[in-house]
């Protein structure tokens, strides 16, 4: 995994980049690419480094990891429902989600 990019995004300020920041919000929803920039992975986390940390325990495909991007959330229901928005919407590769309904847009605007 050497030479990972990792890029931060403040949800509240669209395109916005905070290298190296968690702006001070809670919840994070990490996206993980191939070095050819294909999707990998999309979770959330308290702390998208440490999630890191779990799949170079249990993923098999840990070692694809080139890059990682990383939008920040004020709450758990925004990261969750923009979690399953992108999970169906740009379909990762090693994602599992059966049974998911997108409903989503429903509750995006609540903080």
């Amino acid at each position: 995994m050497d030479g990972t990019e990792t890029k931060y995004v403040d949800q509240d300020r669209p395109g916005t980049e905070l290298p190296g920041k968690r702006a001070g919000m809670k919840y994070q929803l990490y996206r993980q690419f191939d070095k050819s920039g294909k999707l990998l992975y999309v979770g959330i986390s308290l702390s998208a480094m440490a999630r890191l940390l779990s799949h170079q325990l249990n993923a098999k495909w840990f070692y694809r990891i080139a890059k990682i991007e990383i939008e920040n959330f004020p709450n758990k229901l925004q990261a969750q429902c923009a979690e399953r928005r992108a999970i169906m919407m740009e379909k990762p590769r090693f994602n599992r989600m059966p049974g998911v309904q997108l409903r989503a847009d429903v509750y995006m605007d609540q903080k």
